[in-house]
């Protein structure tokens, strides 16, 4: 494992991974951080400093870390106002007389050199000789090799990252380089390390300051298939990861009632950095392709794997922007709500610029589409909506009734699809007896005022799909056991069905409006999802398929409200 985490520091070529990397470290090794690493501002060489028990000798005193990115060489070693050797005169001669406090200025410091990488032998001649000309003070070398040593000793303490833990993430590692990939190992290894036996028996107050040490690790790990899988031009595998261990990671949380620990919380929230980091880095490897007609779909061989292509990005964009935007409304970030909507222009350019957006091949497909809906009419986009479902619903009626094929399903084998689709094995009633899609569309319907679509929405279904069950699932109380953990529908869900939509859109309206004043008042539904970071529950949606919450955009229908978004 020591050598896989060398490789890793090695291998970062963005110095603010290395910083928090570093920062997680100096955490875990027990030590109180004083200033951690600012832009933009002057920090007279420290990049950290940190005050505790050094773990070489047991003395309590400063640590004074500046952090350097690869290897170095003389050039670095010399460079100006950013060489090591400016970094070091600056911490002597201007941080340690003049930014230490009383109580701080009592203690020994000790100077540490970090870098990713190692000191070539001409650089290792001018740190010897720079170190032994200031024997008051004391220096540490924090290269590559001791950062992997300190790291497996202190992140990834093997009291808690046991070998079985640490061969799964071996593994994922190895396997990064397929595409195809469902990262099965990383997820296997979170939920052993998360929800093992040994939780069970602690304290509370050993709990918590386990939980800290144990969450510590965790950003590790997502730096690591981070770092490896850009090795092969992966963005995916490194989001997909973070999204997992942003749902296992807060039913941790909850089920061990760590929701108010601020050192916590603050873990979690360098998880969802990390994960709208590599948000960013999938996006701007999209979006170019969004750009031209069929750019998603180009290397796809039939229509329908060109269908779940489109609309697993379609999901993944829209779960990226939902999680931006309402988490830049929880927090009053500006740039988080422009962010929701540049990639809610993106996800517009999918729709539009791909055919195959207005013909999903499974009707569980619905998900996806309905993380896209709440996204784009956040962003004010009720007329795109509306013409993006009236192409899905003549797509529908002309695919069911003139070619008997290609509408979405009510099944998610892709076994029984080509069953259906190439070998004709099963009838097309048999393939649209139940459509959750049909009901949310007609839902949308009255929260949109689409006083076009409704009725052919209606009519359609009335004198061609009969037979078809619509309907739509509800969460029930209890669900948030279950909802960050694995696919929550069976068990915890009320199915409204089947759905007998009314002639007329008023009625339809008065009936949401009703059933949405009945359900808040019942202790069967689960309506109140504000106790959740921000749009977690639909991440949890999108990740194990369990249909979105209709709570979270049904108020809709009484106007836009922020409190149908908590």
């Amino acid at each position: 494992m020591r050598l896989l985490i060398q490789e890793y520091v090695g291998m970062m070529k963005e110095e603010a991974e290395l910083e928090s990397l570093v920062l997680s470290l100096a955490t875990s090794i027990g030590l109180d951080i004083i200033t951690a690493p600012q832009k933009g501002v002057r920090q007279h060489g420290v990049d950290i400093h940190a005050v505790g028990i050094d773990p070489e000798d047991g003395v309590q005193k400063n640590f004074l870390i500046t952090i350097k990115q690869g290897y170095i060489n003389r050039t670095i070693w010399n460079e100006g106002n950013q060489g090591v050797r400016s970094s070091l005169d600056e911490i002597i001669d201007v941080y340690i007389q003049t930014k230490l406090s009383i109580e701080n200025k009592k203690l020994p410091s000790k100077i540490i050199l970090c870098c990713g990488g190692e000191l070539k032998a001409e650089a290792t001649e001018n740190w010897n000789g720079y170190t032994s000309k200031h024997t008051n003070l004391q220096f540490d070398l924090w290269n590559g090799s001791k950062l992997s040593s300190l790291i497996e000793d202190h992140l990834l303490d093997e009291n808690i990252f046991i070998e079985d833990i640490k061969k799964k993430m071996r593994r994922t590692l190895v396997v990064l380089s397929d595409f195809g990939y469902d990262l099965s190992h990383y997820k296997e290894m979170l939920n052993d390390f998360l929800f093992g036996d040994e939780w069970k028996s602690r304290t509370e107050n050993s709990l918590e300051k386990k939980a800290i040490k144990a969450l510590s690790m965790i950003p590790v790990c997502l730096g690591m298939i981070h770092t490896y899988s850009k090795e092969v031009e992966n963005s995916k595998h490194p989001l997909i990861a973070a999204e997992f261990t942003l749902l296992r990671t807060w039913d941790f949380i909850q089920k061990n009632n760590l929701e108010k620990n601020i050192k916590i919380f603050s873990i979690y929230n360098d998880i969802f950095s990390m994960y709208s980091n590599f948000g960013a880095e999938f996006f701007n490897k999209i979006n170019p392709h969004t750009q031209i007609p069929d750019g998603i779909t180009i290397h796809c061989r039939n229509s329908i794997t060109a269908s779940e292509v489109v609309f697993e990005q379609i999901g993944i964009l829209s779960s990226l922007g939902l999680s931006q935007a309402l988490w830049g409304i929880a927090t009053k970030d500006e740039k988080n709500i422009e962010n929701a909507k540049i990639i809610s222009d993106t996800l517009k350019n999918v729709i539009s610029n791909n055919g195959i957006s207005g013909s999903p091949c499974f009707d569980e497909m619905t998900t996806d589409i309905t993380l896209a809906v709440i996204l784009l009419y956040i962003n004010g986009e009720a007329e795109f909506i509306k013409d993006w479902f009236f192409n899905i619903v003549q797509r529908f009626s002309y695919s069911y009734c003139v070619l008997g094929k290609g509408f979405p399903i009510g099944y998610d084998s892709i076994e029984t699809l080509v069953e259906f689709e190439k070998e004709k094995n099963h009838s097309k009633e048999e393939m649209s007896s139940t459509s959750m899609l049909l009901a949310m569309i007609g839902y949308w319907c009255a929260i949109l005022d689409d006083k076009k679509l409704y009725p052919e929405l209606v009519d359609f279904i009335e004198t061609k799909l009969p037979h078809c069950t619509v309907q739509m699932w509800f969460p029930r109380k209890g669900i948030k056991d279950q909802i960050y953990k694995e696919y929550a529908s069976n068990e915890f869900g009320i199915a409204e069905a089947p759905i007998h939509l009314p002639k007329s859109i008023e009625e339809l309206r008065e009936r949401l409006l009703k059933f949405i004043d009945f359900s808040a008042k019942s202790d069967s539904f689960e309506t109140v999802w504000n106790d959740s970071p921000p749009a977690l529950p639909l991440l949890a949606s999108r990740h194990f398929r369990t249909p979105v919450i209709p709570f979270f955009w049904l108020n809709f229908v009484k106007g836009f409200s922020d409190e149908a978004l908590k």
